[in-house]
């Protein structure tokens, strides 16, 4: 279970450190026209093990706190049409970093190979 622990928070850092790239933006300026850069965004991160069915179901929760420092100093409201934007890329960047994790007791190398599917040799049933 450490296993699967470790590879999910290394990929919910990775799908964090993607959003902080390219989400944590923020606007000023009248009707907020120009759009400025921050130092990135703070959220806490809450682990659940099971959904609310009590079903396992291994998941993080990280409300994302509203307020960012921008480029200037000035402390302002995050770009939410960002967040939404880039929301589906950063669950790609979730899946690809949980699929990139090492996976003990691997039998094709012994644990240090991505958990990628290997292809299995084919075998036919025909005679």
């Amino acid at each position: 279970m450490a296993v699967v622990d470790a590879a999910h928070g290394a990929a919910v850092s990775a799908a964090l450190d993607y959003l902080r790239a390219h989400a944590s933006l923020s606007r000023r300026g009248r009707h907020g026209v120009e759009q400025i850069g921050s130092a990135g965004f703070a959220a806490p991160l809450f682990d659940h093990r099971t959904s609310r069915t009590g079903d396992l179901q291994l998941h993080t929760h990280a409300p994302v706190v509203n307020k960012v420092r921008c480029t200037d100093g000035a402390w302002r409201t995050l770009d939410g049409h960002e967040v939404y934007h880039h929301k589906k890329a950063a669950g790609v960047v979730y899946q690809a970093a949980l699929r990139a994790e090492p996976r003990p007791g691997c039998r094709w190398c012994s644990g240090r190979c991505p958990s990628v599917a290997r292809p299995r040799s084919r075998v036919s049933l025909r005679r």
